[in-house]
């Protein structure tokens, strides 16, 4: 018998060296990159069959990047279960701009180390590009709009000419609430589940039934603005993508005028466009801010203006509503997370490609920025995502998400590039300056304080699997968000103290000389962290949810205006409006409520009977099922920016 020779001990030694070899940025960049292969249909696919639910096969749109529609339910292990199981695929134009934007900025960075050495970059924006053309707008007059749906709009069945956005596989196979509740009943007795979700299932049902037949809205329109001036700035290197984008998209003016058009005006006169009328939710955590405003005199130099969230007027409402294109409770609303995106988006206009924004920048427009910037500097200074995350993040459940929108605000408009737009439009120095002091100052602290320090480890997690309990009723933590926080918490402290220098062939980041040591640290700490995330990480994320959460329906907060919409006022009173409604009346507040009534309300709703009010609820996200979209592609994507970025940080 031949005898077996062992391993020298030598080899012992570099064996085991090489086995606790150290993850690298570029080897976490090459499993994210498959990743993000996984979630990208290359082709078509139609659901079907039309009245099954799950069908055989779901609805899916070639060069969009896959996200699920998961329901944030909350408790025991089943409970668990069914947040995760229940996962509806979900073909969106939101999930790939912000993907590819994310690629995008991090070609500037690359070296060869990056996703470039195993993704043909320039390739894979292109033909995302050309997919997300299909989500223009197709109800304006002109197919240069640079309008862009949420969903794929669909001819409306009645009338061909027309249009509506509507999720294909929650629209086609649910139809209506009946036949909704029917549907997912089943599906959760298959999986087991019917005794964990079905009573909280008939309302978060009901909100998704009020989101079919929207309109275009600012956000991902706002989206489509920035990525183009990404691929504009970096056409030389992306000239793929570049050509795609110039060659599908237009009217850039016609978009940037909307933005004014369809702006909250609360000191504006009653007319029928109601500008002055928005989402109680809105109101309810604006009120301090706006009649703050009421007392100063630069409030009657000019009309106060911010930015809202649907391409829409009440008077718009009630031309489209009859051809299923009409906002939620058909209203419009603030979210500051949409603010400070859209804000993002025509700043990187005026900075990387002024021929194109520049000429559009008139005075309203500047007025709506500068109103816009303050509010969210508002925000930021006073922590109102902690206070009342719920009404103020109404689509954006992530708090980390939001501090990041307005981070990379803050990090281009303090870039040596945006130089001649801020001498050319000066208010852009003062948008500069408030939003650089509110996230070099109350929003470093909060990402400090909410660091998670294990030794060497630092990461960062939101709400998501955070309010469950284990069989025997402890609370357990499953930080099923971790990933996601994390890569965007460093993207933001990066975007808020590292600037860039141009290379011979890359750019370079240098940390500010202000930075402070522990943001140092802590950006150091959480990416060696990040470089050992793989496929089988929690890459889950909470990216967008629906904005009906448990009990923060409109119609539970302070309303002075109900209308139907062919004009006639309703009296506010316990159940004058319902979730059914949400489509044909307008629910909001209009001009500036007394403060006496405002509190009267606040503590009894005109239009609810619920014992809950605002004054009594902690405004949490975890408080409530709700719908919200997950993306492990845009985790992954998020991921590849910031690690590329890191590798591009000189010490």
């Amino acid at each position: 018998m031949a005898s077996t020779r062992l391993p020298s001990p030598v080899a012992l030694v570099l064996v085991a060296a090489l086995l606790a070899s150290p993850a690298t940025g570029g080897d976490a960049i090459r499993r994210m990159v498959d990743v993000l292969r996984s979630g990208l249909p290359t082709r078509d696919q139609a659901y079907w069959p039309s009245w099954a639910f799950p069908p055989a096969r779901w609805a899916r749109d070639a060069g969009i990047y896959e996200s699920f529609v998961h329901f944030n339910f909350r408790g025991g292990p089943a409970q668990a279960a069914a947040r995760n199981l229940l996962a509806i695929p979900d073909s969106n134009a939101f999930t790939t701009l912000f993907v590819a934007q994310l690629l995008a900025e991090s070609v500037e960075f690359d070296d060869g180390e990056g996703a470039s050495n195993f993704l043909q970059i320039d390739a894979t924006i292109k033909d995302s590009v050309v997919a997300l053309m299909r989500y223009k707008d197709k109800n304006t007059k002109t197919p240069w709009t640079s309008r862009i749906s949420f969903w794929r709009q669909t001819p409306n069945p009645s009338n061909s000419t027309t249009f509506s956005s509507r999720p294909p596989n929650l629209s086609v196979p649910l139809g209506s609430l009946d036949n909704a509740i029917v549907h997912v009943d089943a599906f959760l007795k298959m999986a087991g589940l019917d005794h964990t979700a079905t009573g909280e299932m008939s309302e978060v049902l009901q909100m998704i039934m009020t989101v079919f037949g929207i309109p275009p809205d600012f956000d991902d329109t706002a989206a489509a603005l920035g990525l183009g001036a990404i691929l504009h700035r970096l056409r030389d290197r992306l000239p793929l993508s570049a050509n795609a984008w110039e060659s599908g998209i237009g009217d850039i003016g016609g978009t940037l005028r909307d933005f004014v058009r369809c702006a909250y005006s609360p000191f504006a006169a009653d007319d029928d466009d109601g500008l002055n009328v928005i989402d109680p939710r809105t109101y309810f955590w604006m009120h301090p801010y706006v009649k703050a405003l009421n007392g100063t005199s630069k409030r009657h130099q000019r009309p106060t203006r911010f930015i809202t969230t649907w391409i829409q007027t009440l008077a718009d409402v009630r031309r489209w509503a009859q051809f299923h294109v009409a906002m939620p409770f058909a209203t419009n609303n603030v979210d500051v997370s949409v603010v400070a995106d859209a804000l993002f988006g025509i700043v990187s206009g005026l900075v990387d490609d002024p021929d194109r924004f520049a000429p559009f920048f008139d005075d309203d427009l500047q007025a709506l920025v500068l109103d816009s910037s303050s509010l969210i500097a508002y925000v930021v200074n006073n922590d109102l995502v902690a206070k009342y995350g719920t009404v103020v993040l109404l689509y954006y459940p992530s708090w980390v998400t939001f501090y990041w929108f307005v981070s990379r605000t803050t990090n281009l408009l303090g870039s040596r590039r945006a130089q001649t737009a801020i001498a050319r439009f000066p208010v852009l120095s003062g948008i500069a300056h408030d939003l650089t002091t509110a996230m070099s100052g109350p929003a470093t602290d909060k990402f400090v304080k909410s660091a998670h320090v294990q030794k060497n480890v630092v990461t960062w997690s939101d709400f998501l699997g955070n309010a469950d309990r284990n069989v025997f009723g402890i609370p357990v933590k499953r930080d099923e968000d971790r990933v996601f926080s994390t890569g965007l918490a460093v993207a933001t402290l990066l975007n808020v103290y590292a600037t860039a220098r141009d290379g011979s062939s890359t750019t370079t980041l240098h940390w500010r000389e202000d930075t402070p040591h522990i943001v140092r640290q802590l950006v150091q700490k959480a990416a060696r962290w990040l470089q050992k995330v793989d496929k089988h990480s929690p890459l889950q994320n909470a990216f967008f949810s629906a904005s009906v959460k448990g009990s923060t329906v409109p119609t539970d907060f302070p309303v002075n205006f109900l209308r139907l919409l062919n004009g006639t006022d309703v009296a506010c009173t316990p159940l004058a409006v319902t979730l059914a409604d949400a489509a044909s009346i307008s629910i909001g507040v209009r001009g500036i409520m007394p403060d006496d009534a405002f509190r009267e309300q606040v503590a009894h709703p005109c239009a609810t009977p619920s014992s809950s009010t605002p004054a009594q609820r902690s405004f949490q996200m975890n408080d409530s099922a709700f719908p919200y979209w997950s993306s492990r592609a845009l985790t992954a994507a998020i991921v590849i920016n910031v690690l590329t970025k890191v590798s591009a940080l000189s010490s």
